[in-house]
């Protein structure tokens, strides 16, 4: 795998690189990272020593990680536009939209 906007292809345009501009892969825009340790407080507390001693000290943890996506690279391995070379990538065609035209639904 390759760590360039091209996976490791030659440019989309020679005459023009910035076509090729782009977020790396390994872009993450958006990150949260959290730790957290809690320790039930109950068994410390408890009046059966045996409970109390095996029970008491333990703690429960965990790591939450929540991102946004890496960028994706679409490409095609086979030579569409004749060119002698693969992994081609396509141009963009009209106004692409997030949104998916969902502003046109009727409620």
């Amino acid at each position: 795998m390759a760590t360039n906007s091209n996976a490791g292809g030659t440019t989309m345009d020679q005459y023009d690189i910035q076509r090729d501009y782009g977020p790396a892969n390994w872009d993450v825009p958006h990150r949260f990272v959290a730790a957290d340790v809690y320790e039930p407080p109950f068994f410390s507390s408890s009046k059966q020593p045996l409970v109390k001693l095996l029970l008491s000290g333990w703690q429960l943890s965990g790591v939450t990680t929540l991102q946004s996506g890496i960028p994706i690279n679409v490409t095609i391995s086979v030579d569409r536009a004749n060119v002698g070379t693969g992994s081609q990538r396509p141009d963009v065609v009209g106004n692409p939209r997030a949104d998916c035209g969902a502003h046109k639904l009727l409620f």
